[in-house]
């Protein structure tokens, strides 16, 4: 099945909206404009991590028709905005690539846990890259997930003792066990 074109909204085609506004009250609606379209691009495309680096240039924080894009101090200020509405995580302290959430964490976490359990994982272990690549979540949300949003969810699951995460002998290989 073909994935529909994302439509960008109105503001996407406005030069000064790819130009942090110094007026307080105008910047903090552009600021809402542009997180609620990350997450809408992140959620469309299954992006799940952005860098405030301009090398890396997306289709999101650039705009070809108009000749602008997002320079680094505003792509940090719509990242900061995300963390600190829940919507993102910091990949380093450098806070130069985020994870992206769509979904909260706890959300995460309880999808994951329902989705477990619906396929039987109850007290069975599987790996993070099970759940991100294997046949179980081909069609799901969790196909091709950040393997980073997985072992944070599993960690709320931990503490809600709905899960338990394993290290085994490689430093990326993660075993998980889900609980009802």
């Amino acid at each position: 099945m073909a994935q529909q074109q994302f439509e960008f909204p109105f503001f996407w085609n406005y030069p000064p909206y790819f130009t942090l506004q110094p007026v307080e009250e105008t910047r903090r609606k552009q600021v809402a404009l542009w997180c609620e379209l990350i997450l809408r691009w992140c959620k469309h495309h299954k992006v799940y991590k952005l860098s405030t680096d301009l090398a890396e240039d997306t289709a999101l924080f650039a705009n070809s028709q108009i000749n602008r894009s997002l320079n680094t101090e505003a792509r940090t200020v719509l990242l900061q905005a995300l963390v600190k509405q829940g919507n993102g995580l910091w990949l380093s302290k450098a806070q130069s690539q985020c994870l992206i959430l769509w979904k909260k964490m706890p959300e995460w976490a309880a999808a994951l846990h329902q989705w477990a359990l619906s396929i039987g994982m109850q007290d069975a272990v599987t790996s993070v890259e099970e759940i991100v690549d294997g046949e179980d979540s081909r069609g799901t949300e969790f196909e091709g997930m950040a393997k980073e949003i997985i072992i944070e969810a599993v960690k709320i699951l931990e503490q809600q003792r709905k899960a338990k995460l394993f290290k085994g002998t490689a430093a990326d290989d993660l075993g998980i066990k889900f609980f009802a």
